[in-house]
């Protein structure tokens, strides 16, 4: 398995667990909105390894904007759970 596709797959779990509404936000707050610059900075990770390997890498375009916009309460998580998505299908295909 490439690194590309498990650091999709490593985000794209972290941004499932910070779209459950009460938990992922919780654990935001409590930690001071450091997830989100975690998130950050996995996403621009995973953009530089997909980038050299020339792999879909819209998931974390789309996290990266939810990293940004992820302290607005409700579009946050909805912005987490459609970045998991994205990158879990990404993660699962082979291209």
């Amino acid at each position: 398995m490439s690194t590309s596709r498990k650091v999709k797959w490593f985000a794209g779990l972290a941004e499932l667990f910070l779209a459950i509404p009460v938990i992922g936000g919780s654990t935001i707050i409590a930690f001071g909105w450091t997830p989100l610059l975690g998130m950050l900075i996995i996403h621009t990770l995973g953009i530089m390894y997909a980038t050299d390997e020339s792999k879909m890498r819209t998931g974390h375009f789309v996290g990266f904007a939810a990293s940004i916009l992820g302290f607005i309460p409700f579009l946050g998580m909805l912005l987490h759970f459609v970045t998991s998505i994205r990158l879990l299908y990404e993660a699962s295909t082979n291209n």
